[in-house]
């Protein structure tokens, strides 16, 4: 049977991009019956201070409204990381990586990841993504517990599962790996551009053949949907997006000072560029237009060169995680998504525009929304472009607030958290339905 790719995603046919199954014909009545589902997550998505953590959250969610959760978690070295806070919606299995137990571990896990690697092909990441402990606590519980449909995060925690015809597997890519790394290397300097290249090779292949290998990929976006479909996914639906709006009021008025904030977890590569960037190339061209502006970066983990950037200048002001980033985006004139390079939908930008703040990003940040530039953000990709954008909008603040408020409003219609319940709810239950073709009725 043929592979059928869909032309439209989110905003128009959000359900199938790629249907090669045919019609089911034995449905459960998920009014009545309930099914269970496990999460084998190479992270903790709690506190969910990542855009990959907010999705994961929100599956859980939606999901825990009618059905049985359980999870497999990868314990990271976040000692924020709350673990426990995953029980209130079912079991929790927390495994620890194997290579963080001592220094000797760490050396003697790598030296064996990197031998595995080179005589593999699949890139050194992955094995530190799925050790063999988390998946045999995934295998065990499975067995145990039986349940309908395996979701997986990220396609390297789905590399050792080559299928079971009692469960169902999902995997929820927030992003195409390998097309964030081939575009990483269409800007880095010709030193560094054959390593990047070669690198996103290998994860292209070892991607693809995850892909290839689970029951439904779930993409963010639906040029995310199609990349995954060109590389030969089974199928591919596109993952309802869902911003919380009630909890997020815009302020009353425009803040006085010239504040502009940047906000983003700096694990993510692309962040940390894209900061770095906008330092460098485009603040000081704001800044001779407009001496006290001042740029605030808020995130988890800066590296030194963010770190660095705050050093001898009061006009930059890197907080680190915080709590509540709510105040932050309150003193905000304008709010910075300087990505040159990713994939998958910005969450960071849906949730800037759900805050009512005039957003300023490249076409990469803005990839995947259905906005229109000028009327409820704005986009520009090259430093001359940025600047002037962030420079009309501290100049006009009238103007910027009823551009924010109309981002604001395009969140409000296209992103809702009951509307995605549901679509999230249809897509599981329609994999478990298709487990009914190998396994009985509930």
């Amino acid at each position: 049977m043929g592979v059928k790719v869909g032309a439209e995603g989110y905003n128009g046919g959000w359900e199938t991009v790629v249907s090669p199954w045919p019609e089911i014909s034995r449905k459960r009545d998920w009014n009545n019956c309930s099914m269970r589902v496990l999460f084998a997550l190479p992270h903790c998505p709690m506190p969910p201070n990542s855009g990959g953590k907010l999705l994961t959250l929100q599956a859980i969610e939606a999901l825990s409204s009618k059905h049985e959760l359980a999870f497999v978690v990868l314990k990271g070295p976040d000692l924020s990381e709350d673990v426990a806070g995953l029980h209130r919606f079912g079991d929790v299995t927390a495994v620890a990586a194997p290579h963080r137990r001592s220094v000797l571990h760490r050396v003697g896990f790598r030296a064996g990841y990197s031998l595995a690697a080179l005589a593999t092909g699949t890139p050194l990441h992955a094995y530190y993504g799925c050790p063999a402990p988390f998946w045999r606590a995934v295998q065990r519980k499975a067995e145990e517990w039986r349940p309908e449909v395996v979701h997986y995060d990220f396609w390297y925690s789905a590399l050792r599962d080559l299928g079971s015809p009692s469960y169902r597997r999902l995997l929820l890519e927030q992003d195409v790996e390998f097309v964030r790394r081939l575009r990483e290397a269409e800007l880095a300097s010709s030193a560094r551009k054959w390593w990047l290249n070669k690198v996103a090779s290998s994860v292209r292949r070892a991607e693809s053949r995850v892909l290839r290998q689970v029951d439904c990929v779930m993409a963010v976006t639906p040029r995310d949907a199609r990349v995954a479909a060109e590389v030969g996914a089974r199928k591919v639906v596109v993952f309802p997006v869902a911003i919380d709006t009630e909890d997020r009021c815009p302020p009353s008025r425009e803040p006085d000072a010239p504040n502009i904030l940047f906000v983003g977890s700096f694990v993510h590569t692309p962040n940390v560029d894209g900061i770095l960037w906008f330092a460098r190339e485009v603040l000081p061209r704001v800044l001779s237009v407009h001496p006290s502006a001042r740029l605030t970066i808020v995130g988890a983990d800066p590296p030194q060169p963010v770190r660095e950037l705050a050093q001898g200048t009061d006009r930059i002001l890197v907080t680190g995680w915080v709590t509540d980033v709510s105040p932050y985006y309150a003193s905000a004139r304008v709010v910075i998504a300087p990505l040159r390079f990713g994939s998958g939908i910005k969450l960071k930008v849906l949730e800037a525009m759900s805050f009512g703040r005039p957003v300023v990003t490249t076409s990469v940040g803005a990839e995947g929304m259905d906005v229109m530039p000028g009327e409820n953000i704005f986009v520009q990709d090259t430093p001359e472009g940025f600047a002037e954008a962030i420079c009309v909008v501290l100049a006009y603040p009238e103007h910027a607030r009823a551009v924010g408020l109309a981002g604001r409003a395009l969140v409000e219609q296209q992103y809702s958290k009951e509307a995605a319940r549901r679509k999230i709810l249809h897509i599981y239950e329609q994999e478990a339905d298709a487990s009914l073709q190998t396994a009985g009725n509930c």
